[in-house]
C-alpha cells in the first residue's frame, strides 16, 4: 500500500490508527480472544435487553456485519459495548467515520487497522480485521503486506528515554545503553 496523500490523508490516518488502537485496547482489556469466543471480563448483552437506542444501534451493526462479514450476528465486541450506550454509540459513530472512503481508500484503512492490530498483538482485532478484508476479497498476499507494515513498525514503548539507536538501521534497541565497568578506560587492556 503506498500512500501518496496529503494532510488530510495524513489526518485521516492519524484518526484510524488510533482508534485502531484504542479498540485493540477495548478487546485486550475485557479478554476477547477469538472471534469464535465468547469468554470475556464482561458478558456481552443479550439480544433483546438493551433499551431502543441501543437495540436500533446493535440492528445497525447487525446490517454492517451482514455486508462486510459475511454473519448475521453482531461481533461480540459491540455487544460488550452495549452495556453503556454512550460509548456504544460515540465508538460506533467513530468507526463509521472513520472507515468510510476518504482521502484513503476504506480498504486501505482497513488494512492500515490490521497492521495495528498486529503491531498491539490483539488477537481478537487481528481476526477481526482479517476477516472483514477477506470478505471484501483481500487473498493471502494482500493479507502479507498487511503484515509486513506491522513487523517494519517500531513497536511503540512509554518512553525511549535511554533506548539505544542500531547505527545501521536506525531502528531504536530498548535495552538501557551499555555502562562501562568502573576502573576500565577506553584505552586500557
Amino acid at each position: 500500500m503506498r500512500l501518496g496523500v496529503d494532510e488530510v490523508g495524513v489526518t485521516e490516518l492519524m484518526g484510524v490508527t488510533e482508534h485502531a488502537r484504542a479498540m485493540a485496547t477495548v478487546a485486550s482489556a475485557v479478554l476477547l480472544e477469538s472471534l469464535a469466543g465468547e469468554a470475556t471480563l464482561i458478558a456481552p448483552l443479550p439480544a433483546g435487553e438493551g433499551d431502543p437506542e441501543v437495540e436500533a444501534l446493535l440492528e445497525e451493526i447487525a446490517e454492517w456485519a451482514r455486508a462486510a462479514l459475511g454473519q448475521p450476528a453482531v461481533p461480540i465486541v459491540w455487544r460488550i459495548l452495549a452495556r453503556n450506550v454512550h460509548y456504544l454509540r460515540s465508538t460506533w459513530r467513530k468507526e463509521v467515520a472513520l472507515m468510510a472512503a476518504g482521502a484513503l481508500p476504506a480498504r486501505d484503512k482497513r488494512r492500515v487497522t490490521l497492521g495495528v492490530a498486529m503491531a498491539t498483538r490483539a488477537r481478537y482485532m487481528i481476526e477481526y480485521h482479517t476477516a472483514v478484508l477477506r470478505h471484501a476479497g483481500d487473498t493471502d498476499r494482500d493479507l502479507r503486506r498487511s503484515s509486513a507494515w506491522s513487523t517494519t513498525t517500531p513497536r511503540s514503548t512509554p518512553s525511549r528515554k535511554g533506548c539505544r539507536s542500531t547505527p545501521t538501521s536506525g531502528r531504536v534497541d530498548p535495552r538501557p545503553p551499555r555502562r562501562r565497568r568502573a576502573g576500565r578506560s577506553r584505552g586500557s587492556n
